[in-house]
């Protein structure tokens, strides 16, 4: 008697207590280092989402990672098999998902395999509105999009006896809320390089895999490490909606000023 085929299952209700086999769509993967020593990389971190837009963090370490590498690519989807899971722990976190997936030998990846139509779903933009009422676990990284508004200024300060590239400044919403945001090395030079070499305009910015960090009681929101992706007025579905947005909201505020001024002006055009 043939063995019954091991049938798909969302990402949510995935546990330690079961064998599970899942298809997914990579939408980010990045390499981190061990600890702070450069080029001494510690593995490589994915963030797999599934076909409800439901998104689980997974990891490939040590010698598993020639072994999987080139199997697996951003926006790619796959199959993935015989994982072993493990609670999602640490100070900063890819996903809420409660298990995180770690790759072992007996990992079985299938790539190539039949699209996914999650692609809109890459992203989980966070309002500003959840984030300034610290609604969000700060321990999750977050995905923002809004508009550069505030100084961008880039400086050079030590940390822990290192120097650091850091760039402080702040995205405003469709909603008028204002965040605070540092980005750190390569993501403030990036930042600072298209800021000083656009001719005008809007410069919208989508922050992929941000972290929250508050001190002293103040809210910013920071680039990590190597887990953040920065997409810089690029033409991507996403941009492009909110400059349309912005474009209208630029219009509707300007003809309501110049309603209020005609009527100042001529306070008895319209009669009593």
């Amino acid at each position: 008697m043939s063995k019954m085929k091991l049938a798909f299952t969302p990402i949510i209700p995935v546990s330690e207590k079961e064998i599970w086999k899942i298809k997914v769509r990579v939408v980010r993967m990045w390499r981190f280092q061990n600890g702070d020593k450069p080029g001494d990389v510690g593995g490589v971190d994915l963030i797999l989402l599934d076909e409800k837009g439901d998104r689980m963090q997974a990891c490939i370490r040590g010698k598993l990672i020639s072994k999987f590498e080139n199997d697996l690519g951003e926006r790619e989807c796959c199959i993935l098999m015989n994982f072993k899971l493990s609670p999602n722990l640490g100070n900063y976190i890819g996903t809420p998902h409660p298990f995180k997936i770690f790759f072992t030998w007996s990992t079985h990846v299938k790539k190539n395999c039949e699209e996914i139509p999650n692609n809109s779903l890459r992203f989980n933009c966070i309002s500003f509105d959840e984030l300034l009422s610290q609604k969000h676990d700060e321990k999750v990284f977050v995905d923002v999009i809004a508009e550069i508004v505030g100084p961008c200024d880039l400086r050079e300060i030590t940390v822990r006896k290192v120097p650091c590239k850091i760039l402080n400044l702040q995205l405003k919403n469709c909603g008028d809320s204002i965040i605070n945001c540092v980005f750190w090395e390569k993501y403030a030079e990036d930042i600072r390089s298209y800021v000083q070499s656009f001719s005008g305009g809007a410069i919208v910015l989508l922050c992929n895999l941000m972290k929250i960090n508050i001190y002293n009681g103040k809210f910013t929101i920071q680039s990590g490490k190597s887990s953040t992706k920065l997409f810089i007025n690029s033409d991507i579905a996403e941009i492009n909606e909110l400059k349309k947005k912005n474009v209208k909201r630029y219009y509707v505020n300007n003809i309501m000023w110049l309603h209020c001024q005609f009527v100042k002006f001529y306070p008895n055009f319209f009669g009593s």
